[in-house]
């Protein structure tokens, strides 16, 4: 019997999804957000970013959270208002070569849907599990900076992923039809410029792991 691998399996579920009012237009934008996060960081993608039950349930298998920083804001920031909880669990997978998360299985998602139970129970929105460093600073620094973007307004928002996408504030402001001030307002605010230095020293933690995972062996055959 083959072996099972071990890998970062990620699940999440949409705060108060049932409240949603429009959920067909919420539906089409979180599935293209999920293709966007799949394509934008599919280096460390084992099975995609997909929807499992509805508009409630996400899921992906990674081979490494390297990409988890980006690929958390990505995901907070293109769901604004609504809020998703996530946990990020390394555990085991029994077949890595599945075509989609859906059709994966193993101990390790069970392991992931009781943390992600858990952290509803506590009313928080992340947690991480399987990293050889502390766990619980990383699983607060995200909580911290989820609850900071969910207070910001949808013009502020909206400024961060026109920049992030264009990386120019003019053209940002152009897009937006705002002016280039409005735009380095929100970009250069006490909040958003807080949570950036944060995440960066998360993200710096994150790269300088040392530890090789099977998934990651993984991502590298043909």
């Amino acid at each position: 019997m083959t072996e099972p691998d071990r890998a970062w399996i990620v699940l999440g579920d949409v705060v108060d999804s049932r409240e949603i009012e429009e959920r067909d237009r919420f539906e089409l934008a979180l599935d293209a957000l999920l293709r966007h996060i799949s394509e934008e960081y599919e280096r460390d993608v084992i099975a995609d970013f997909d929807r499992l039950k509805g508009i409630d349930e996400i899921g992906a298998v990674l081979g490494s959270v390297r990409s988890l920083v980006d690929v958390r804001r990505t995901l907070t920031l293109g769901l604004h208002p609504e809020r998703v909880r996530l946990v990020a669990y390394r555990g085991e997978v029994n077949d890595l070569s599945a075509e989609t998360v859906g059709k994966m299985d193993g101990a390790g998602f069970a392991g992931a849907a009781d943390e992600l139970g858990r952290i509803e129970e506590q009313g928080l929105t992340f947690v991480i599990s399987g990293l050889p460093m502390e766990e619980e600073y990383v699983s607060t620094v995200f909580n911290l900076t989820d609850h900071v973007r969910s207070r910001w307004t949808a013009n502020r928002v909206r400024a961060i992923r026109a920049y992030d996408r264009l990386g120019s504030q003019v053209e940002a402001a152009n897009l937006l039809d705002v002016s280039r001030q409005a735009i380095n307002q929100h970009l250069t605010s006490d909040s958003v410029k807080l949570v950036r230095q944060t995440e960066s020293v998360v993200d710096d933690s994150l790269q300088n792991l040392s530890v090789t995972t099977d998934a990651e062996d993984f991502l590298l055959r043909d």
